[in-house]
């Protein structure tokens, strides 16, 4: 099964707002376990 984020945005009308994964974990968002 593959995806992608235009069919998502297409579905659901969605425009990503926020951060990327990437600047989330730069910035200390995640953390190890």
């Amino acid at each position: 099964m593959s995806a992608s984020s235009a069919r998502t945005r297409d579905l659901l009308s969605w425009t990503p707002a926020g951060p990327t994964l990437i600047e989330d974990i730069e910035a200390g968002a995640y953390a190890e376990a």
